[in-house]
């Protein structure tokens, strides 16, 4: 086991942007991913180029849940939707851009059999960082383009076989163009040197988001002992984690996983290991290290703030500790608290403003803006402020 982020970090702040990517659900026959989709990412009754994001998103969320990522599908997508949606270069939108410009083509029943085989990946695929060959074979054929090496590009799906589409500098951030796979810029292990793999972020890939990686050394076996030397990519077996120090020159080594009280994940600039099955990391009050609690889901009873749905990457529940000490709906509106700069609002649609403790609504884009006092940006997960509320991305590619 690899350490990941904290149980509710990815959405409780807007401090930390990360892109989870990819693991999507059946596409084919398109029964509805789990419930009730948001109505802007209902599943496609059929597979084009118009379609595939909302088939990414709606298959995605079906994985996702399964894996108990996320309590239900309506909640993922709500959360995940834009972010699969975002316009920038290598993201899906952009592979649905090229197919429109003429510069890629699309495969209607290859796309159909990549949803449906991503859907079935096994949950360990979908940590975070993972080799990108974890995206089935089915789905490098979805997209095709015959631009050569040197041409420009906005996505990998235009580039010929043997290349992908990188951005040409920081200084440049508009200018993609066609290179030849390497080391520093893999897309399978077979661009890597001897003991080394392609690690990526996700299930990156042509036309399925974040495809960009680079080759990483392969530096022990799985650890199966507490006190085993451990690293990338393979960790410990079940029951320990694999920490590792950097004070003094630490490398990484198994620890057992902690039990009931017991400390897990980040404090400051200590790690802590985590939690045994069927328990769940969940942050304390301020001051004081996060630690293995029991998970309570909607209605239950719980006696810790972030306590509900705290074994899920994100929680759209929460404990209400002052009234029926049970775990209910985050609120859209009404009082709220900020603990930790951490968002105890409806995260797809507000947000606490510690200013007045209440739930606001997410400010739209172009919309002016000022960090709160509590660290929460008011433009939304996917979004920043900078005066005004603007996208995370440098540009839109064309």
């Amino acid at each position: 086991m690899r350490l990941r982020p904290d149980s509710n970090s990815l959405f409780w702040q807007r401090a930390v942007v990360t892109r989870p990517w990819l693991a999507m659900g059946a596409v084919v026959a398109m029964a509805s991913c789990g419930g009730s989709a948001a109505p802007a990412f209902r599943c496609p009754t059929s597979m084009e180029p118009s379609t595939w994001v909302a088939g990414l998103t709606c298959a995605y969320c079906a994985a996702a849940v399964r894996c108990g990522q996320y309590s239900n599908a309506t909640f993922c997508e709500g959360v995940l939707g834009p972010e699969f949606a975002d316009d920038n270069f290598n993201m899906p939108s952009a592979a649905v851009k090229a197919v429109l410009k003429g510069t890629a083509q699309f495969d209607a029943q290859a796309a159909a059999a990549c949803l449906s085989a991503v859907s079935q990946l096994d949950c360990a695929n979908l940590g975070f960082p993972t080799a990108v060959l974890n995206a089935p074979p089915s789905c490098a054929t979805v997209f095709s383009g015959s631009t050569q090496e040197g041409g420009a590009c906005i996505d990998d799906v235009e580039c010929v076989a043997g290349t992908s589409c990188l951005l040409s500098s920081s200084d440049s951030p508009c200018e993609a163009t066609c290179v030849a796979n390497s080391a520093t810029n893999c897309r399978s292990d077979a661009d890597c040197p001897p003991q080394q793999v392609c690690e990526g972020v996700g299930l990156g890939g042509a036309g399925l988001g974040f495809s960009f990686a680079s080759c990483e050394a392969v530096t022990v076996p799985l650890g199966t002992s507490e006190g085993d030397a451990c690293g990338w990519p393979a960790g410990c077996a079940a029951g320990l984690t694999c920490q590792c120090s950097e004070m003094a020159g630490g490398g990484c080594s198994c620890v057992t996983n902690s039990g009931p009280g017991g400390n897990c994940g980040q404090y400051g600039p200590v790690e802590f290991p985590s939690c045994l099955s069927g328990l769940a990391c969940v942050p304390p009050p301020e001051g004081a290290p996060n630690s293995c609690m029991s998970p309570a889901n909607l209605g239950n009873a719980c006696t810790s703030l972030f306590q509900c749905g705290a074994q899920y990457l994100a929680s759209d529940t929460i404990c209400d500790e002052t009234h029926t000490h049970a775990c209910i709906a985050k609120p859209s509106s009404g009082s709220c608290v900020v603990v930790y700069g951490m968002n105890t609002c409806d995260p797809v649609v507000s947000y606490c403003d510690g200013s007045t403790g209440t739930c606001v609504p997410w400010l739209p884009l172009g919309k002016p803006c000022a960090m709160t006092s509590n660290g929460i940006n008011p433009c939304g997960p996917w979004n920043t402020c900078s005066r005004v509320c603007v996208t995370l991305d440098t540009c839109t590619p064309d």
